[in-house]
């Protein structure tokens, strides 16, 4: 009871106090901004701590970013200084930040909530639609996304759609059930001879698979040679994996996982298409797709 009548005096006092709100927007901004000045003095001065201490409980993935950012500036010697340039206070409660952390605009927007009274870093990402609130006029201008933005939008989407329905059915019924959902090999042959009627073989399989990753995901994908006794398909990188790599949601898939049903899904369309396909892995997220007659 007690608790419910201080909740209605704060709410109260912001009505009949607006300034109230304004210097406590004021305080939390100002804190916010303060989270980063100890993220740059801590870098700078190589302390691994700092990393845990500004990260909320949920977000082991910003000390892993810390530890990583340690660990470039010791090997460059240089100082580290981020730059905040904007901070924004949600009505949820969370707060976003776009932070510049490096001398080449590498550009990132972190999100921050309160834990104990103290802001945390509770997530961080690409900024991928520089809007800071909705247009007063038609909604027309901010609907076109250029080529690559939407190519990435797609895909990240459907990993993380993939990822759920993958690791709720290997819940329940295994690994080989959560792969079988996935295989589309009967589909795939239907459609690449119904857009490609005039090229066959290994030429028709890999300039399919390369025309469809392209023009949904505006991939960086390059076909070294296509001919019908034998294709290559190179993804260098490899976007999928670059999203599994960055992603900071659950449930997410692992890099084993992802290689392991991306082979078995080509696989299956190759066996559909009349060809075979041996899927090669290189570095970090390079990826060689050979396929032969």
């Amino acid at each position: 009871m007690q608790r419910w009548i201080f909740t209605i005096f704060l709410i109260a006092v912001c009505v009949l106090n607006p300034d109230a709100i304004r210097s406590q927007l004021a305080t939390d901004e100002m804190q916010v901004r303060e989270v980063f000045e100890k993220f740059e003095r801590g870098i700078n001065e190589q302390n691994p701590a700092v990393g845990t201490e500004l990260a909320a409980k949920d977000c082991p993935k910003f000390i892993k970013f810390y530890n990583l950012t340690l660990m470039v500036h010791k090997r460059l010697n240089k100082p580290f200084a981020p730059e905040v340039e904007r901070v924004q206070l949600l009505k949820d409660g969370r707060a976003k930040a776009k932070v510049i952390l490096t001398q080449v605009k590498n550009l990132k927007v972190f999100t921050l909530k309160k834990e104990d009274g103290a802001w945390k870093i509770s997530g961080m990402t690409d900024l991928h639609i520089p809007l800071y609130g909705a247009p007063r006029g038609s909604y027309s201008e901010i609907l076109e996304l250029d080529q690559k933005e939407r190519g990435q939008q797609t895909l990240e989407m459907q990993i993380a759609n993939w990822a759920r329905m993958y690791h709720r059915l290997k819940k329940t019924s295994g690994e080989q059930a959560a792969q079988a959902l996935f295989l589309d090999g009967e589909q795939f042959a239907y459609f690449m001879d119904s857009w490609l009627p005039f090229v066959d073989g290994a030429a028709q399989f890999a300039m399919f698979y390369a025309i469809q990753h392209h023009n949904l995901f505006s991939s960086d994908i390059k076909l070294p040679i296509a001919t019908s006794a034998k294709a290559e398909i190179e993804l260098k990188p490899m976007p999928e994996l670059e999203i599994i790599r960055l992603a900071d949601y659950e449930p997410k898939f692992t890099k084993a996982e992802f290689i392991s049903l991306f082979a078995a899904i080509m696989t299956d369309r190759a066996n559909r298409c009349g060809v075979k396909c041996e899927i090669q892995f290189e570095s970090l997220a390079d990826c060689v797709i050979k396929v032969t007659q």
